[in-house]
C-alpha cells in the first residue's frame, strides 16, 4: 500500500472516530439525568443524550449517525423533544452541554435533524405531539 493511501485512510478513521464522541449520554443507568431546567428528570425507555453541536452536525454528522449508530438516533430526537418540554423557553436544543442550554448559535439545527430522522423512518417518538403553551 502507498504511503499516500495510508494518510488517506488514517485521515478516514480519525475523522469517523471524531464523528462518534458526541452526543454523549447523559442519563444515569437507572434514566434519571439533570435537565436544561437544573432539576433531576426519569426517562421512560430511552437514553437523554447532551453535547448536541446541532449546527456543527446537522449536515453530516446526524445523517451519518443515522447509518452508523441508528441504536441511538430515537433517543437523540426524544432528547431534542424532552429538552423543548423541560427547559420552558418553547425552542428545541440549540447547543446543549452538559444537560445546559449555551445559546452559542443562531437558527435551530434541531429541526432538519428530527425530520432527517422522521423521513428515514426513526418513530419512537411522538411525531404528532403539538406544544400546549
Amino acid at each position: 500500500m502507498k504511503a499516500r493511501d495510508n494518510n488517506l485512510k488514517q485521515t478516514f478513521y480519525t475523522s469517523l472516530y471524531h464523528s462518534l464522541l458526541a452526543p454523549t449520554l447523559l442519563s444515569d443507568v437507572d434514566g434519571q439525568f439533570r435537565g436544561p431546567d437544573g432539576n433531576v428528570h426519569q426517562t421512560k425507555g430511552y437514553d437523554y443524550y447532551t453535547e448536541m453541536s446541532l449546527w456543527d452536525t446537522f449536515r453530516a454528522e446526524n445523517p451519518l449517525l443515522t447509518l452508523v449508530q441508528p441504536g441511538r438516533v430515537n433517543g437523540f430526537v426524544q432528547t431534542m423533544l424532552d429538552h423543548y418540554k423541560i427547559f420552558g423557553q418553547q425552542t428545541l436544543p440549540v447547543w446543549p452541554e452538559g444537560g445546559k442550554e449555551t445559546w452559542c448559535m443562531i437558527g435551530n439545527h434541531a429541526i432538519p435533524v428530527i425530520a432527517e430522522a422522521y423521513a428515514k423512518g426513526f418513530r419512537n417518538w411522538d411525531a404528532t405531539k403539538r406544544s400546549t403553551t
